[in-house]
């Protein structure tokens, strides 16, 4: 099975945008027509099965035609589905070309252990080029895509982490800030609200 922590999606297998038109074009020229005639008969018949089949092996060549699909199909055009899917399938399942975790226990497990993350705004695959960088080396600063260094990361979410924490939630002024007449005011209406 997968794993609670591993967040497989369909634009990881692409990588960067080069091999996104690549697979475009591939897709255009060659399988959409058969692409076209077996999609409906997957995604009605075993949508769920097909979904956690291709999700544990990304390099397959069937897996890298249709996780595409699934995405656009469910992450665009039936996006408020995910509690009937839950319904029907149980706390974790598959849709839009992921893992959805709906688990108590599940969730604490992937949240407090190292997680890998990519190019992703929710289900929808951002373009690796695209993304902000702190300088010529390369290094990406985009907070979301930064894996933990126990999932293969650099150490640089840790470092992005402990940042925030000292400087925003743990620094001196923000400690007297917490109880100033701003923010005692601020919490009364959100308790009258």
């Amino acid at each position: 099975g997968v794993p609670a922590c591993a967040y497989l999606q369909s634009a990881d297998i692409f990588g960067d945008s080069a091999s996104l038109y690549i697979s475009i074009v591939m897709y255009v020229l060659l399988a959409f027509p058969c692409l076209m005639l077996i999609f409906p008969v997957l995604f009605f018949t075993c949508r769920q099965a097909f979904q956690l089949w291709a999700l544990q092996r990304p390099g397959n060549l069937i897996a890298r035609l249709y996780l595409p699909l699934f995405e656009l199909a469910e992450g665009w055009f039936t996006p408020d589905n995910l509690q009937a899917l839950a319904d029907q399938h149980g706390k974790n399942f598959c849709a839009a070309g992921q893992v959805v975790l709906g688990g108590y226990h599940d969730i604490e497990r992937a949240l407090l252990n190292p997680q890998a993350r990519a190019c992703y705004l929710g289900e929808h695959p951002l373009v690796r080029s695209s993304l902000p960088r702190l300088d010529s080396t390369s290094r990406q600063v985009f907070l979301l895509m930064l894996s933990n260094k126990g999932a293969g990361g650099a150490g640089d979410h840790e470092a992005f982490r402990k940042a925030v924490e000292d400087f925003v939630v743990k620094s001196k002024g923000s400690m007297e800030r917490r109880s100033d007449a701003t923010a005692k005011s601020l919490l009364n209406e959100v308790r009258n609200d």
